[in-house]
């Protein structure tokens, strides 16, 4: 992709580099405390898939073992496929209804869905041994809404974020939404999910430890914290559109 690229995409006529700040000087402009204090709803934005991330690196690193160990599947790449399928599918219909309903519509149902299929696949574990068809559905079903959710929410934030980089900053705040999109989920997250690991496997022998389901409980609980930056987003995100839409007005009517 990267080499078609240097054939086919252009820069915009007109551009020229800005020589005045140093490598450094813009590696650093997104951690500046002063930066993070003029563009504060820029970084609530990005705490709030953050907060979705970590949640996700609570079971992510574990699913197959989950899968093949705890819930018994051995053949598990049909309904892991069909998963991944329908999560991906679904996040994009979701991100074409929010193109034509509004993004603030959107949080509050994403979050309650996670949480509700977080508590679905959880409950696989109750089929275990007993009746391997409903175990199946039942994952593919929890599967679905909480990786589909994973999707929708990055779709959600990323949006939001979007809308309040500074004109001419565009590519300067990149390096933090990596640092908390990445950096920050894959050292909480594991942390959550050891200790979680720890507590349903203490007093077991070490070749017996099994990856229990509560890592899908751990995730309910960390997503329902997505609620706070969810709620800022949704009410300054309102006022922040209509201030967008009378600044676009008045030049129209220059």
């Amino acid at each position: 992709g990267g080499v078609i690229g240097l054939f086919l995409m252009k820069d915009k006529e007109g551009i020229k580099p800005n020589k005045s700040n140093s490598f450094f000087n813009d590696f650093t402009y997104s951690l500046k405390p002063s930066t993070i204090k003029q563009n504060k709803m820029l970084y609530v934005c990005l705490s709030g898939y953050m907060i979705a991330s970590i949640g996700y690196q609570v079971y992510i690193n574990y699913l197959f073992n989950i899968v093949e160990g705890t819930l018994k599947i051995k053949n598990y790449i049909i309904p892991v496929g069909i998963i991944m399928v329908l999560a991906a599918v679904g996040s994009v219909l979701i991100g074409i209804a929010m193109d034509k309903k509004g993004k603030q519509n959107f949080y509050y149902p994403t979050i309650i869905a996670g949480v509700i299929g977080c508590i679905i696949i959880w409950s696989a574990k109750f089929f275990v041994d007993k009746n391997a068809t409903a175990e199946i559905i039942v994952l593919i079903i929890g599967g679905t809404l909480t990786i589909g959710v994973n999707l929708v929410m990055a779709g959600l934030f990323t949006a939001s974020y979007r809308d309040y980089i500074p004109d001419g900053k565009e590519g300067l705040f990149q390096g933090c939404r990596i640092v908390m999109y990445v950096l920050v989920p894959m050292i909480i997250g594991p942390v959550v999910a050891q200790i979680i690991i720890n507590a349903a496997n203490r007093g077991v022998a070490s070749e017996n430890i099994v990856y229990p389901m509560e890592l899908f409980l751990g995730c309910a609980v960390v997503l329902l914290f997505c609620f706070i930056p969810s709620r800022i987003v949704r009410v300054e995100g309102a006022k922040h559109h209509d201030e967008l839409m009378k600044e676009l007005q008045n030049e129209v009517k220059d």
